[in-house]
């Protein structure tokens, strides 16, 4: 695999455990605080898909993902959480293409990667095809 992923995370463990297992898949992580930083980064940076928290300071990552289907309809998202309030289908609902819940393992974040890429985004299209 390979390709740009913006990983939007607030939590700096995490999000150094993400980006070292999608950099060792072969792919390049870039990544963001804020869902603002993320939004801006996708304005300058050519992403293949965005791994993205529910729970981030500032605009939540469910607002942000309203924004991004919106802007860029083609991204594929997944959405990572472990707020109980939000439910695999509300993320989906909302444009993401694949979900995870909090903890999860570096396969499982690499199976809703691969998982998402393959549906990819489809212009229009709401909700996306559901991947578990």
């Amino acid at each position: 695999m390979s390709g740009t992923v913006l990983v939007v995370e607030d939590d700096a463990n995490l999000r150094y455990f993400v980006s070292t297992v999608l950099r060792g898949a072969g792919f390049d992580p870039v990544s963001a605080v804020r869902a603002e930083d993320a939004l801006s980064l996708l304005d300058g940076v050519p992403c293949d898909l965005a791994v993205m928290d529910v729970r981030l300071p500032g605009m939540s990552g469910m607002n942000a993902l309203g924004e991004i289907s919106r802007r860029r309809p083609d991204l594929p998202v997944v959405i990572m959480t472990a707020c109980d309030a939000v439910t695999e289908t509300s993320a989906l609902e909302r444009g993401a293409t694949s979900f995870l819940r909090k903890p999860f393992s570096a396969e499982q974040l690499l199976d809703g990667v691969r998982k998402a890429l393959a549906c990819g985004g489809t212009k229009g299209a709401s909700p996306r095809k559901a991947v578990r």
